[in-house]
């Protein structure tokens, strides 16, 4: 019975921790989905003000720090969402389509970041060419997310799905526990407790058996008892010497009865004790 128990609540704990850890896991994948797809969709973003600012230092309206620093942050995004950045804490991007359309982006970046060093001599064709490859960038990149996207939602649905298909498991592990393991435990403890009370009540019988046995056999022994003594005092004080043989006569059937009381003490005595060991054993039994 404890072994059934404790493999029952091994199971149970086995099961709770599968669920924790598989929850947990997906947790961590959604968090890392949910930044990806945040880094993916500010590097459209970015796109748009690297395209900006070229206009800009044509123009004459600012310098090329704010755009060298928008080109690294869009490089290294742009690098940290195909190999990962253990600063950020970011994983590769693990969708194989996603991971195509970032890869034919990555012309584009190094054709955009080259143009940056002769952003003060370029002429409008130039700045058309640079708007022109950047709209191409902003619309792979709108694949890309669409992609990303696609494939958190795809995951989500895995989860819901695994998350029933656990939930039901559980369910199935718990309620067999109950008919196989815990029910028959419970019968089991009950009918102990049943053979308990019957023992209880058997020995409580026993016991008025016994006094009324030993109230019974006193009166039995006093009795014998009475007329032996009343014998030898007979004996003692008479000195009628004719009355001897049948004062002895007497004594001699007192005796017997005296005797024939005390042997059917000694035999209830044994079936009264082997009727309580009997009970005894049939408690340890069960």
């Amino acid at each position: 019975m404890k072994r059934k128990y404790l493999i029952g609540v091994a199971i149970s704990v086995l099961v709770l921790t599968c669920n924790q850890i598989f929850i947990q896991y997906w947790l961590q994948k959604k968090k890392e989905d949910a930044e990806v797809i945040n880094i993916a969709g500010r590097q459209r973003m970015l796109s748009q003000r690297i395209n900006l600012e070229f206009y800009k230092i044509h123009d004459g309206h600012t310098t090329s720090e704010n755009l060298n620093s928008f080109l690294n942050q869009w490089m290294r995004a742009h690098n940290a969402l195909l190999n990962g950045d253990d600063q950020w804490d970011l994983h590769p991007v693990d969708d194989s389509e996603a991971q195509i359309l970032l890869k034919q982006l990555t012309p584009i970046i190094s054709a955009v970041s080259k143009k940056a060093h002769y952003n003060s001599t370029m002429n409008e064709a130039e700045l058309i060419e640079v708007s022109t490859e950047l709209n191409d960038f902003l619309q792979v990149m709108d694949a890309a997310v669409k992609k990303l996207e696609q494939s958190a939602n795809n995951k989500l649905v895995f989860i819901i799905i695994t998350e029933i298909i656990l939930a039901l498991i559980s369910i199935l592990i718990i309620v067999s526990e109950v008919f196989l393991i815990y029910r028959p435990i419970s019968k089991r403890l009950e009918s102990h407790i049943l053979a308990l009370e019957d023992s209880e009540k058997s020995l409580r019988d026993k016991n008025e058996k016994l006094k009324r046995i030993a109230h019974i056999q006193s009166h039995e022994l006093r009795r014998p008892l009475s007329n032996i003594l009343g014998l030898v005092h007979l004996i003692k004080f008479d000195d009628r010497d004719e009355y001897n043989p049948l004062y002895l006569e007497k004594l001699k059937t007192s005796a017997e009865d005296l005797e024939k009381s005390i042997s059917n003490i000694v035999e209830n005595t044994k079936t009264f004790k082997g009727d309580t060991i009997d009970d005894i054993s049939q408690i340890g039994d069960s």
